[in-house]
């Protein structure tokens, strides 16, 4: 093989990892490591240089995926462990990266926080976060249970019929629970059947999702 050929090979996998790769360390990485006590100074660097890899990849034709970076618990959580405005938080991370989509984490019916809120108060919650430069909302519950997710679905799609259809985008997430394990090898009942899981996404696609997606 040739130079030229193995390096258009070379091109052609760096193109195809990279634009299926959703990188998830800014929300769900700071969130498992401590609880999402890092300061946003401190996060705030990584997502500038992310930014200019995803400024990279479209100068190589590469469509890059979003990244999550927000909801989940990088809402409550540094308010009430750091004092931080987690708005705020939102806002500084779409100017240190504004080449990239941005992605949130919602739970369902409780939103961006720990307990079912009404789908008045997620609308403004949706509406707060688009404002700020978020994109790609995804919508899911731990146990699959779409009564818990309809709420927030309304909302989004209260948002989308103000502002456009394309002025976000709604991921229907499934959650991924894998049978119980003994010695590394998988034992007992799955909590859910591959058929259920279907019909699961099925609903969520009833729902209004753009994309469905599985969340481990």
């Amino acid at each position: 093989m040739n130079a030229t050929v193995a390096d258009s090979n070379i091109d052609k996998a760096i193109n195809t990892a990279f634009s299926k790769l959703r990188d998830v360390s800014l929300r769900d990485g700071v969130q498992s490591w401590d609880g999402n006590k890092w300061p946003i100074a401190e996060i705030i660097p990584v997502a500038k240089e992310f930014n200019e890899l995803v400024k990279l990849g479209k100068k190589r034709g590469i469509d890059m995926p979003p990244a999550e970076v927000w909801g989940g618990g990088q809402v409550v959580q540094p308010a009430m462990f750091m004092g931080e405005d987690p708005l705020k938080n939102a806002e500084d991370l779409h100017r240190a990266m504004p080449d990239v989509d941005m992605q949130l984490l919602y739970r369902g019916r409780q939103g961006f926080g720990f307990a079912p809120i009404s789908v008045e108060i997620q609308e403004k919650a949706i509406e707060a976060a688009a404002s700020r430069g978020v994109k790609v909302f995804r919508i899911f519950d731990m146990m699959n249970d779409i009564e818990n997710v309809k709420p927030g679905f309304a909302a989004m799609n209260a948002y989308k019929e103000k502002h456009g259809r394309d002025s976000i985008v709604v991921e229907g997430a499934i959650s991924y629970i894998s049978p119980p394990e003994k010695n590394g090898i998988a034992k007992g009942k799955r909590a859910m059947t591959l058929k259920e899981y279907g019909e699961y996404a099925v609903d969520l696609a009833k729902l209004g999702s753009d994309e469905i997606v599985i969340k481990n």
